[in-house]
């Protein structure tokens, strides 16, 4: 189990980088006024998200996860809860929009959903000179981004030998160096995991300096 301290301070990470990133993208809609209250962090808020993906992959993978089988169940399940829904919620939105005939919402009969939300369904979005986006949910890309760090490192963590270094490289190629651009972010986390594991985390020290 994570120390208590590490868990709070993770979770209170978590959702300041949440905050930002709904803030930056709310600019998208109210207008500049926000950017005059504070600067747009959302960037830099994706790449917390990363490094706290790393860091919670890792640890799962040692504590819970001690197979392959059982890191891909739980990866899936995760995933897929929250993805489908996701896809299939972005969809009839935009549906309903039509229907009433909002801004924004004429082009539906225009879009190629079949296409789009299969691509999404996979998580191909991005790979190589792909940018498939899904209409009015534009972070989506990140979540490709991370399916793919959790199957490079499953081939890591699970995999020993010749084996770890063919699929390994098969599938750098199969995604394309635009996903493995920022795998040295993600990997970050899982560092970080390593040299905090087995240490104590003081909330009020962090909090105050």
């Amino acid at each position: 189990m994570l120390n208590k301290n590490l868990s709070i301070y993770l979770d209170l990470v978590r959702i300041i980088a949440t905050l930002l990133v709904f803030i930056s993208h709310a600019e998208k809609f109210n207008g500049a006024w926000i950017n005059k209250l504070m600067p747009n962090f959302g960037h830099d808020a994706v790449v917390i998200f990363f490094i706290l993906s790393g860091f919670v992959i890792k640890y799962v993978a040692e504590t819970k996860e001690d197979s392959l089988g059982k890191f891909f169940q739980a990866r899936f399940i995760r995933i897929y809860s929250v993805v489908l829904p996701t896809l299939l919620l972005v969809f009839s939105l935009y549906l309903v929009g039509w229907l009433f005939d909002l801004d924004g919402y004429t082009n539906f009969l225009e879009i190629n959903w079949l296409y789009i939300l299969s691509i999404s369904t996979f998580f191909l979005n991005e790979i190589h000179d792909f940018d498939v986006l899904i209409p009015n949910n534009g972070p989506f890309w990140s979540i490709c981004y991370e399916v793919s760090y959790y199957v490079l490192f499953a081939i890591v963590f699970y995999t020993q030998g010749v084996k770890r270094v063919v699929l390994f490289f098969i599938f750098c190629v199969l995604i394309g160096f635009k996903i493995l651009l920022l795998f040295p972010l993600w990997l970050m986390g899982t560092v970080v995991y390593k040299i905090v594991r087995n240490q104590p985390v003081n909330i009020k020290f962090v909090l105050v300096g």
